[in-house]
């Protein structure tokens, strides 16, 4: 059994740990923006003088937020356009995109209402719940993850309410503490801690509690699914599958038949897990830059350059959320090139989603007539009408056009006029005895390609 563990392991590592780690290349160097950008604005700063810095940090505030808000609004019509938003994993991020959007509303409102405490007091009502509900979600996402790994993604839908009404509630309530038992100090250095002390430690409590809670989910997940998964190889329920090579591989992913999940593999919906375990990372190593900066704020108030190059760590790993959520789920293939490139050719070739008819739905005229062809007909028309044929740079192999068997169903006398062999042809689609080439259209007298199915 260890050595079958061992060649079972080997297998998997040729086709998930090779493609992982070339993944792992790319983001490793997107991310590397953050760190460049936060380089060059430490290079431009000659003084650590308190006007100085807090123009350092209004700018890269406003620079972070328009590439945050950019990238959000892009997810956004990603998750429309292939309707991921209906995926509970999708939703949760969701929720975080919109708290990092108001998060950067509020920020730039609190940088332009410094002497005006009325819009103070609003805008602070729009930053800080955004910014704690960014957190809140954060630990609902590790959450979220560990319940469809190791119970399922049926358990994660049911402590949806909890985690809408907490995840919104908690921060709002927050507010409304702050705001009661304490008041805005004088104009701070940096006005997303406009309430001093008080906002200092209840930022550290969320922070700490989200931190240690998404890393202890996020470590139990991968240790209960990697015992779970050696048990059944042991056992002997997988042994097999590996040696006769019966598993099924997709992309860089391993899917597994006996229902098993594990974070880089797919939850019942068809969410790959590995892109959200990823952005939980990104998510986590925020709220530490997050800790870092309140716990500094809170022990030294002289202000340094070590302190200068934190502040603004925190500035783009915080506002930058939108950014994290932009490089990790904006352009896979699933999601965008393939939803694209479906939109454009409904545009321009107005391509048609084709329902099929199960077979107790087709009406006994359409199976009498497919009956018919399938024991009479088909072979003819097959050597009358098939070929191979080219449209634009592509070969379709052993295709026919929608004119062809119009043209063999008049001549062979089994429709007499071209609208009655659409007719016929339509029939023989619907009951899955020819289709489309892309299963985009249904059966017209046009040169459309369609093949026989097998």
């Amino acid at each position: 059994n260890s050595k079958q563990y061992r060649m079972y392991m080997c297998n998997i590592s040729t086709y998930v740990c090779s493609p992982k780690a070339a993944s792992s290349v790319v983001f490793g160097t997107i991310l590397s923006a953050p760190i460049m950008y936060l380089s060059a604005r430490m290079v431009s700063i000659n003084t650590v003088e308190e006007s100085h810095f807090s123009r350092i940090i209004e700018q890269t505030r406003l620079d972070i937020s328009v590439v945050s808000v950019v990238g959000i609004l892009w997810v956004y019509f990603i998750f429309l356009l292939s309707k991921k938003y209906k995926s509970y994993t999708h939703i949760i991020v969701m929720h975080i995109m919109a708290a990092v959007v108001f998060m950067c509303i509020g920020g730039q409102l609190l940088d332009h209402t410094e002497n005006e405490p009325y819009w103070q007091y609003l805008s602070f009502c729009i930053f800080f719940p955004s910014v704690m509900a960014s957190r809140m979600w954060t630990a609902w996402l590790a959450l979220s993850l560990f319940l469809i790994v190791v119970i399922g993604p049926h358990a994660a839908e049911k402590a949806w309410l909890p985690f809408l009404f907490s995840g919104w509630g908690i921060p709002l309530l927050l507010t409304m503490i702050i705001i009661c038992v304490s008041s805005a100090t004088s104009p701070p250095v940096d006005v997303s801690f406009l309430f001093g002390n008080t906002q200092l430690i209840l930022s550290f409590v969320v922070l700490v509690a989200v931190f240690f809670t998404g890393s202890a989910f996020l470590g139990l997940m991968f240790i209960v699914a990697r015992k779970r998964r050696k048990k059944t190889l042991i056992n002997g329920s997988e042994l097999t599958s590996s040696i006769h090579s019966s598993y099924q591989h997709s992309g860089s992913s391993l899917h597994v038949q006996q229902g098993i999940i594990t974070p880089w593999e797919y939850d019942l919906n068809g969410t790959q897990l590995s892109k959200f375990v990823i952005l939980l990372l990104l998510l986590l190593f925020s709220c530490l830059v997050g800790i870092m900066i309140v716990v500094w704020k809170l022990t030294y108030e002289e202000i340094t350059g070590v302190y200068v190059a934190v502040n603004v760590l925190d500035t783009v790993t915080n506002y930058g959320q939108g950014f994290f959520i932009f490089i990790v789920l904006a352009f896979e293939k699933n999601w965008f090139w393939n939803a694209l490139y479906r939109k454009i050719r409904q545009f321009f070739f107005h391509i048609e989603e084709v329902v099929v008819l199960s077979e107790e739905e087709l009406s006994p005229s359409v199976k009498n007539i497919c009956n018919t062809f399938k024991t009479h007909h088909i072979q003819h028309c097959k050597e009358s009408i098939v070929s191979d044929k080219r449209y634009l740079l592509r070969v379709y192999e052993s295709v026919f056009t929608g004119c062809d068997l119009v043209d063999w169903l008049i001549e062979n006398h089994l429709a007499i006029s071209r609208e009655d062999a659409v007719h016929y042809g339509t029939s023989l689609l619907s009951a899955r005895v020819i289709a489309h080439v892309l299963e985009e259209h249904y059966f017209y007298d046009e040169p459309l390609f369609y093949k026989f199915l097998k």
